[in-house]
């Protein structure tokens, strides 16, 4: 999965996709070690519950 994203990253940037280009990608996205995880869960959790929100609001204007 991690290929494949990297190979987004790279066509995204213009960039060619050779697996020597891909390798370089594979490490710069891999995930940092360290307790950073936890407030971007908490972002990502308050980011889902406003678009659900906004989601809804939107849904209901159809109906109205």
């Amino acid at each position: 999965m991690q290929e494949v994203y990297a190979a987004l990253m790279l066509h995204d940037a213009k960039q060619p996709i050779t697996e020597e280009s891909l390798k370089q990608a594979v490490v710069a996205a891999a995930a940092p070690a360290g307790g950073g995880e936890k407030k971007e869960e908490k972002k990502d959790e308050e980011d889902e519950s406003k678009k659900a929100e906004e989601a809804s609001a939107g849904l209901s204007a159809l109906f109205g």
